[in-house]
């Protein structure tokens, strides 16, 4: 049986092989809509920020049909959300790339069964936050002071891959910076 989240994983799989930005953020646009009935505020902030910024580049509005849901959500959000938080949330969505939003998209907890295998096929080991096992190690690093690039280069990654990760785990944590994850990660028990 197909859930919402498979229906979505699959449709910004074949979305993203198009090539069709616009469709992509269509799709993204639908899926900020399972976000907020499940309640992952954070991450609705940060896809809105970044879909905004490309309709913005592309020129592209979003139909008058889907309009009233969608200024009815952005008032959820902003009751929900203290307005720096929101801000903030938003210019991080801002920054994304293409390949960064969808990789953040596709992480979304509510597209991770927590009986199911993450991409790597590793399960789930009871992190807090809902962290994978490569986001506390990425994690791990921030908390010990390393560079994006440094961290690229102990876990052989990519930049963009950690870039990726932590705004991931920002979004899961609820912060929007280093220092702030650091605080989380000592609390935590999750350093080296």
């Amino acid at each position: 049986m197909h859930t919402a989240s498979s229906y979505f994983r699959q449709s910004l799989q074949h979305a993203q092989k198009s090539g069709e930005k616009s469709v992509i953020l269509e799709v993204l646009r639908s899926f900020t809509e399972l976000e907020m009935k499940v309640g992952n505020l954070a991450r609705v902030a940060q896809l809105w920020g970044f879909e905004e910024q490309q309709r913005e580049l592309m020129g592209l509005v979003i139909s008058p049909f889907l309009l009233k849901n969608y200024d009815r959500n952005r008032a959820e959000l902003r009751r929900a959300l203290a307005p720096k938080a929101l801000d903030e949330l938003l210019q991080i969505g801002r920054g994304m790339d293409w390949e960064i939003a969808i990789v953040f998209a596709l992480s979304s907890p509510s597209l991770l069964e927590k009986t199911t295998k993450s991409s790597k096929g590793q399960k789930s080991e009871g992190y807090p936050a809902e962290l994978t096992r490569r986001e506390v190690e990425v994690l791990g690093l921030v908390a010990e002071g390393l560079s994006d690039k440094e961290i690229a280069e102990t876990l052989v990654l990519s930049p963009r891959t950690v870039n990726a990760h932590l705004t991931s785990i920002y979004s899961k944590l609820g912060v929007s910076s280093r220092v702030a994850a650091t605080r989380f990660a000592i609390d935590n028990n999750l350093t080296n």
